[in-house]
């Protein structure tokens, strides 16, 4: 890169700063994998002392690490470009503690390049036959983005970065769902019912749906089924009309989901020929097809058959106690033309 061309680039950026550009900033540090920028060239120790002198502490940083990222995406090595990202990050969270609500959108940005990096890093591991473990590094500097929103206890109501917590606890969900880290959601939710924040009503529509989707899933999974269903109405309904026909869509592939699963789990019970099944052998099962990406956790496991049963798909019930599902003697499998949609007496015994 020309020093032309970083003088430029570091121009944009005080300025962007001064002005306080939350979108400048976050075209001008994406580290975007399908985004191919024109700034890969490894710079010169001139050009670095530019940067140095040019910007203050911690941006001379964050755009020297930057470049890295870029370098390291451009020949794909995933890894790199996370562990230099998340120094971006970490020296953006030194000033980022005192800013105020429009630094918000660049701290998304961030975020969610951070997660994407991570995910394509662990996959390269996965490849090579290592264990993944980026993404449970980024959760822990996402974790550090949610407390610098919701701990601001300085800035005025309407400037405050607390208007950010809803979006970054839906990120972290996002980030713990893929790990199977459900139980660490508990720590967000806790975090969140403890904090003074603005009226809910208040925060964008976006954040109040994905945070009513995300606690809807997890009281699904805790079997709380009327809260699940009061959070997932609450998220459905709240859905902008040009969502609507793929909300119909998602709809219609769950019903096939569940048709499938009837069949399969059918064809379980059929090979081992018995009205009483442990848990253990759904789950086997599942990770045979590699359901859900494989190794599906066991209390998805319980939550699919206790979904399966109050649907009917299902006749029997889940013994908590010995961790199995005691089918009926007679039809467990009820045909489809004479399936009822009212929820099993025996559900959980």
């Amino acid at each position: 890169m020309s020093n032309r061309n970083i003088s430029n680039l570091v121009k944009e950026i005080v300025f962007a700063i001064k002005s306080q550009n939350s979108q400048t900033l976050s075209s001008l540090f994406s580290a975007d994998p399908n985004y191919t920028p024109s700034t890969q060239s490894c710079l010169s120790r001139y050009e670095i002392l530019h940067v140095n002198n040019s910007l203050k502490d911690p941006w001379n940083q964050m755009l020297l690490s930057h470049f890295e990222v870029l370098q390291a995406l451009s020949i794909f090595d995933y890894e790199k470009a996370y562990d230099f990202h998340s120094k971006t990050i970490i020296s953006y969270l030194k000033i980022f503690v005192k800013q105020k609500r429009w630094a918000l959108p660049f701290m998304y940005s961030l975020n969610f390049d951070l997660i994407k990096l991570s995910k394509l890093a662990d996959m390269r591991l996965i490849s090579q036959g290592k264990d993944p473990a980026i993404q449970m590094k980024a959760a822990w500097i996402a974790n550090k983005l949610f407390s610098a929103c919701i701990t601001d206890s300085v800035s005025p109501e309407l400037e405050s970065r607390k208007w950010g917590t809803y979006k970054t606890a839906s990120i972290l969900f996002k980030l713990y769902f893929s790990l199977g880290s459900f139980h660490l959601c508990k720590n967000i939710i806790r975090a969140i019912e403890a904090s003074p924040l603005p009226n809910f009503q208040l925060f964008s529509s976006a954040d109040r749906v994905q945070y009513n989707y995300y606690l809807g899933i997890l009281a699904f999974q805790q079997e709380s089924y009327i809260k699940a269903e009061s959070h997932l109405s609450y998220a459905a309904s709240k859905l902008p009309f040009k969502y609507s026909k793929n909300l119909q869509t998602f709809l219609a592939l769950e019903k096939v989901r569940e048709l499938v699963l009837r069949k399969f789990f059918r064809r379980i019970y059929l090979i081992l020929g018995s009205t009483r099944i442990h848990i253990s052998y759904f789950k086997v099962a599942l990770d045979s097809v590699n359901y859900s990406g494989g190794n599906v956790d066991p209390m998805e496991v319980h939550c699919i058959l206790a979904n399966m049963i109050s649907k009917n798909f299902i006749k029997g019930y889940l013994s908590e106690s010995h961790n199995t599902l005691v089918l009926s003697k007679a039809d467990p499998f009820p045909s489809l033309f004479k399936r009822t949609s009212s929820p099993s007496p025996l559900l959980l015994q």
